[in-house]
């Protein structure tokens, strides 16, 4: 890998002014880990936990599930593979904050 070599794009850019050129560098290897919900490493989380200490099990458990599906656009079946859970569960789940009288986003949920 590098990067583009400058003769190559002042050809290019002699040749057509519209092009543009965009050099970006990406760990593939990370991308698709977070594709398939993985987490890069262990560092990130042990951080996230440690903000979380002293708070409430359920509610943290509520505000991941709901974000997680924010981040996937309401597809819980993505959702619930990255959390590592059955869709019947995230479904459960959902049902249970609707009976516990806590605000859901519509479409995250179907009755």
């Amino acid at each position: 890998m590098g990067t583009a070599n400058p003769a190559v794009l002042e050809a290019w850019h002699r040749a057509n002014g519209d092009i543009v050129v965009v050099d970006i560098a990406v760990n593939l290897q990370d991308v698709m880990a977070r594709l398939r919900g993985e987490r890069a490493g262990n560092q990130s989380v042990t951080m996230a936990v440690s903000e979380l200490v002293g708070q409430n099990i359920a509610e943290v458990e509520r505000e991941l599930i709901l974000q997680t599906l924010e981040r996937c656009r309401g597809n819980r079946t993505t959702a619930a593979s990255m959390l590592g859970i059955s869709v019947r569960t995230m479904r459960n789940k959902l049902r249970t904050f609707l009976s516990d009288g806590l605000v859901v986003p519509p479409g995250l949920i179907r009755h």
